[in-house]
Formats: C-alpha cells, sequence, structure tokens
C-alpha cells in the first residue's frame, strides 16, 4: 500500500526548516561581518540553527512521542550528516567552483534539506499515524 503524501507536515517543515535556516544565515552573516572565515561561519550557523530545528520539528513538525533522549541520540547523528554534507558541499560551490557566499549557501541548503526530510521521517522522530489529525 502506498503511504498518502502529507502536505501539512511538507508546509510545516519547510517553515520549520525555513526558519532555522534563516537563524543559520543570520549567524553565518554576523561571524562573516565580523571577520571569521566564511567555512568555519557556516560551520557555527549550522549548529546554531541545528539546534533551534530539533525543537521546531520534534513538536510541530513530526509532533514525536519518542523521548527526547532517543530523538535526540539519532537527531545528532543526522546533523552530523548534514553538518558534514553542508559543509563540503559550500565548500565545493565557494572555493571549488568559485560561486559566490550566498549562492554557494543556497545550493547546499537545497541538497540537504530534502536529505533531512527522510531522515527525520524514517530515523529520528519516525512516523507514527495521529489519531487526533496533523
Amino acid at each position: 500500500m502506498i503511504k498518502q503524501i502529507d502536505h501539512q507536515r511538507i508546509i510545516r517543515f519547510i517553515v520549520g526548516g525555513g526558519s532555522a535556516t534563516l537563524v543559520h544565515y543570520a549567524v553565518m552573516g554576523f561571524l562573516i561581518t565580523s571577520g571569521v572565515d566564511a567555512v568555519v561561519a557556516t560551520s557555527v550557523g549550522v549548529v546554531v540553527g541545528a539546534v533551534y530545528n530539533y525543537f521546531f520539528q520534534y513538536y510541530r513538525v513530526f509532533r514525536s512521542e519518542r523521548h527526547h533522549l532517543q530523538a535526540l541520540m539519532r537527531y545528532g547523528v543526522t546533523v552530523g550528516l548534514y553538518f558534514v554534507s553542508n559543509v563540503v558541499l559550500f565548500a565545493l560551490f565557494y572555493r571549488v567552483a568559485g560561486m559566490g557566499i550566498v549562492i554557494s549557501q543556497i545550493l547546499a541548503t537545497a541538497v540537504v534539506a530534502v536529505q533531512n526530510y527522510f531522515l527525520y521521517q524514517k530515523f529520528v522522530y519516525t512516523e507514527k499515524e495521529l489519531s487526533h489529525g496533523a
């Protein structure tokens, strides 16, 4: 049986991920304007955005019933993968391809956003049918 796509969840994921991305970009922008290397700045931005994103995804998007300790351990694995993916992609776009900082970060973010949705859904928060609706 093919499971129906939860459009409401995808919208909430985009809102949560988008706002976490804004947190990431704000931290990154502040650090760059303060003289911090762009790759270091995006690394710090990822961490700050990830903390914000965990709680948003846990409570608003996936409405997880997992205990925080278990969800945080799994989230930590996905953040590690996100962190590495983001930094590698950003460095490739920025340093190797010679793209600007903004376009490099936007492209890196787009790639890892798709990766994250599926990891959160299947690994971190584990889907459960909600009797009270989404």
